[in-house]
């Protein structure tokens, strides 16, 4: 089952999702936001984030976590789409 937007809501709004930005509530999904960190897996050197963008060079692969924490249910699945 796929969530709609008005479900979503009152999921992030009763703390599935910390911090909340209604904004980030799509019709059937939710946006992320990527954290300050990040590790270069390829170079293996450990990343911060400029001027709020992360720039990925071909053939690079980098590991980094949300700025959200997301707390699921025991009942649902989540899909991460990049």
């Amino acid at each position: 089952m796929v969530l709609n937007d008005l479900a979503l809501r009152a999921w992030a709004g009763n703390g599935g999702l910390e911090p909340y930005n209604e904004k980030h509530i799509n019709p059937a999904s939710v946006d992320l936001t990527i954290g300050p960190h990040f590790k270069d897996l390829t170079l293996n050197i450990d990343c911060e984030m400029r001027a709020g963008k992360v720039s990925i060079m071909p053939g690079h692969a980098i590991l980094a976590a949300t700025r959200e924490y997301i707390r699921m249910p025991n009942d649902c699945a989540g899909v991460l789409y990049l």
